[in-house]
């Protein structure tokens, strides 16, 4: 084989690899767009609220006294968090609503 016959295949092969590459590339992205989870059109916006609960507290507390407090809690993005008071910046307490519905 020959010096030229030897670059044209060496280039056809590399210039084959590079292809297959972009390729490869190309479909990784589409699978990717693909994969991401689509807004549903008619899908309503979860929603965001805030205000004060009472919580039922499960420890004996003596004298009878209430089992009750009261706590701050803060409905978003699907995580409804609670607080001690409004005033706090980091929950108490965070329980994730993935699969549950809320209605007012």
């Amino acid at each position: 084989m020959s010096a030229s016959t030897e670059r044209v295949a060496s280039s056809a092969s590399g210039g084959s690899e590079e292809h297959l590459r972009a390729e490869i590339y190309r479909l990784q992205q589409q699978v990717h767009e693909l994969s991401r989870p689509k807004p549903a059109e008619d899908s309503v916006a979860a929603p965001e609220k805030s205000g004060y609960l009472f919580k039922w507290q499960d420890r004996s507390i003596g004298w009878g006294g209430t089992k009750w407090g009261l706590r701050y809690v803060r409905l978003e993005n699907g995580r409804l968090s609670y607080y001690r008071t409004h005033e706090e910046r980091s929950p108490r307490y965070v329980l994730t609503l993935k699969d549950c519905a809320v209605r007012d």
